[in-house]
C-alpha cells in the first residue's frame, strides 16, 4: 500500500476532513494533499508522527520509511531497539 492509499484510508475510516487529519499529523493540508496526491512524500522528520497518527505496525512502518527512502537500521525492527 502505498502512502497516498495509507492516508485515503486512514481519513476515511477516522471521518475526518484533509484539514483535521492534517492537523493531527502536525502538517498543513496543502502538504497532507501534495502526499494523498503521489505529488511528494513526507520528509524524514514527519515520519513518527505520521506513522502514531496512522498507527503503524513496525512492518507497515518500514514500508513507510522505505518509500520515503529512509533507510533503518534493522535494531529498530527487531525488538532489541530502543
Amino acid at each position: 500500500m502505498t502512502i497516498a492509499d495509507l492516508l485515503k484510508k486512514s481519513q476515511a475510516d477516522a471521518g475526518t476532513s484533509q484539514a483535521d487529519f492534517a492537523r493531527r499529523i502536525g502538517v498543513s493540508r496543502q502538504r497532507l494533499n501534495n502526499w494523498a496526491q503521489g505529488k511528494a512524500v513526507p520528509d524524514s522528520d514527519i515520519l513518527p508522527s505520521l506513522c502514531g497518527v496512522l498507527g503503524l505496525g513496525a512492518s507497515d512502518a518500514r514500508a513507510l520509511y522505505a518509500e520515503c527512502g529512509v533507510t533503518l537500521p534493522d535494531v529498530l525492527f527487531d525488538g532489541t531497539g530502543a
